[in-house]
């Protein structure tokens, strides 16, 4: 599978065989983002602007499917969906590599990201728990180009 993105956009498109097949948006200023992914469809919902949690949501019916708890340094997020417990962290100091294990610490999913698209391999079927990697990712990747933008304000304003 692949996916694209475009400059300074958190909405990507995933491919399979260049045929779309879903998408990942993120809502401005909401704190929220829908996601789906062939049957499956999710609703990632931030909880407060300061608290590091987002439920995840089916997209369908509301109901809660899971929760993410993300490190305060931006490399790797604990959670969990449809019962079962994950962990989501980047492989490179770049964080254009990251891949999710499962509870006995198995490399389940990979991703490799270049500037406005990258690849996602696995084994697995379940497309929640691909599109729950992926917006994981888009977060971080948020949170960054946040700080990065009130970094230049400061320093702009010093100047």
């Amino acid at each position: 599978m692949k996916w694209k993105s475009n400059f300074f956009s958190s909405n990507y498109r995933i491919f399979e065989d260049e045929e779309k097949i879903g998408y990942l948006k993120e809502k401005a200023f909401r704190n929220t983002a829908k996601a789906k992914l062939k049957e499956a469809g999710l609703k990632f919902q931030k909880k407060g602007f300061f608290k590091d949690e987002t439920e995840i949501r089916d997209l369908e019916t509301g109901d809660k499917r899971g929760q993410i708890l993300y490190n305060g340094w931006g490399s790797k997020a604990q959670f969990m969906l449809n019962g079962q417990n994950y962990e989501l962290k980047y492989t490179n100091i770049w964080n254009t590599k990251w891949t999710v294990y499962d509870e006995s610490g198995e490399a389940i999913i990979n991703y490799k990201s270049s500037t406005f698209s990258g690849n996602i391999e696995t084994d697995k079927t379940d497309e929640a728990l691909i599109l729950a990697g992926l917006y994981i990712h888009n977060y971080y990747v948020q949170i960054s180009l946040f700080m990065m933008v009130i970094i230049v304000v400061v320093i702009s304003g010093n100047g």
